[in-house]
């Protein structure tokens, strides 16, 4: 019966294998900075929960929110909110009842909200509307 051969490469690369392994330590998920920060309910003073956000990021890169701000069973509202390093803050409120913030390709260095009218005195509508930095332009 012929004598099973071991190579050297395989006694190399278990060799340096087990040299490796009490070096190895966890890798981080999350970026810098992030991976810290505890998690929290985004909320809005006032209202029972934000639905549908829309999450998108301004000239900067910072992270911005558009979400409705819902209250039930009176009316509703739409905010933005801005990623402040560890937590969303609230930049600009639409004040009137939106029932959908729609997704808009806007031109580069611009952000527009395009909505569908929720309330009593606007359903049916659809508006149009442009962020400037933390206020919304009239419809």
């Amino acid at each position: 019966m012929p004598t099973p051969r071991v190579s050297s490469r395989a006694v190399t690369a278990l060799a340096l294998t087990a040299l490796a392994l009490p070096l190895a330590a966890p890798a981080l998920a999350l970026p810098p900075g992030r991976a810290w920060i505890p998690t929290e309910k985004l909320t809005f003073p006032g209202y029972q929960f934000l639905a549908a956000p829309r999450l998108d990021t301004d000239e900067a890169g910072v992270p911005i929110l558009a979400a409705d701000l819902i209250n039930v069973p009176t009316t509703d509202d739409a905010s933005g909110f801005r990623w402040a390093g560890i937590r969303w803050m609230p930049t600009w409120r639409l004040g009137q009842d939106a029932l959908f913030l729609w997704p808009v390709l806007s031109p580069p260095g611009t952000y527009y909200l395009v909505w569908g009218g929720g309330g009593p005195s606007n359903n049916g509508y659809i508006f149009m509307a442009q962020v400037l930095g933390d206020s919304v332009t009239p419809p």
